[in-house]
């Protein structure tokens, strides 16, 4: 016997149908989404596939840069390294030379000197002859120590008369320095030679040179010293000075 369904069995399979199209519904978007984070993911998966081979090369890069800095650096330390053993060998090259130079600016200076003193001697005493000093022989190279006190003093000519003494200092190049160094050994003079200042007589100084550095030839002559110099009439000559202002020692 058949058996007729009732309105409530028919509303108990819409309601069925209803929730299993619903289902069926969240089913499909959960399939879309899952779809969709499958396709973000793949896309993020290649993306950082791209980065990685991005940052590889820029490591690479870098890498080959460091590697390229420090050669660089090495060959920047062998030429620090070469250059400054070149300047050493330079620095001790210019030493030597300027050695070199002064020994013999020393050796030019010491021939001019004893040239000069050669030349002096016999012209000084006819230069001091004609000045009117009372002179009578001329003494070269002179030189005096004494132990008790220990003084020593060298002249390169002691030109001596009855009456007075001249002390020349003779120079190959002068300036205000070598004239206080001579005035200053002068001072002795009287306590080295007794034998002079026994007798009484005026000492005075005379400067004779080739060249006088930034006026050094004034200088003298406000020291009241006598100054002799080379000149274009005859080969030295006596610059005018006055008696009152030459200096005794």
């Amino acid at each position: 016997m058949e058996t007729t369904p009732s309105f409530s069995n028919y509303l108990d399979m819409d309601n069925a149908l209803a929730y299993a199209h619903k289902t069926d519904s969240r089913i499909n978007e959960n399939s879309k989404q899952i779809i969709e984070t499958r396709n973000e993911l793949t896309a993020m998966k290649n993306e950082f596939k791209q980065n990685k081979r991005t940052i590889d090369r820029d490591f690479e890069i870098m890498d080959a840069y460091i590697r390229e800095s420090h050669k660089l650096n090495k060959e920047i330390r062998q030429i620090i390294k070469e250059t400054t053993l070149q300047m050493k060998e330079t620095d001790l090259q210019m030493k030597e030379t300027d050695r070199k130079i002064k020994e013999i600016s020393t050796r030019f200076n010491s021939t001019i000197g004893n040239i000069m003193e050669g030349l002096m001697s016999p012209s000084s005493f006819k230069i001091f002859k004609k000045a009117g000093f009372h002179i009578n022989r001329c003494l070269r190279n002179v030189k005096r120590k004494n132990k008790e006190p220990l003084l020593a003093m060298e002249l390169d000519a002691l030109i001596i008369g009855d009456t007075e003494i001249i002390a020349l200092e003779v120079k190959s190049s002068c300036d205000c320095q070598d004239i206080d160094k001579f005035l200053f050994h002068m001072e002795r003079f009287r306590t080295l030679f007794p034998e002079y200042d026994k007798l009484n007589l005026n000492v005075y100084v005379a400067i004779a040179s080739l060249n006088y550095e930034n006026e050094a030839d004034l200088y003298a002559q406000k020291q009241g010293l006598l100054v002799i110099r080379v000149s274009e009439e005859e080969i030295f000559t006596l610059d005018p000075f006055d008696n009152q202002n030459l200096r005794i020692f």
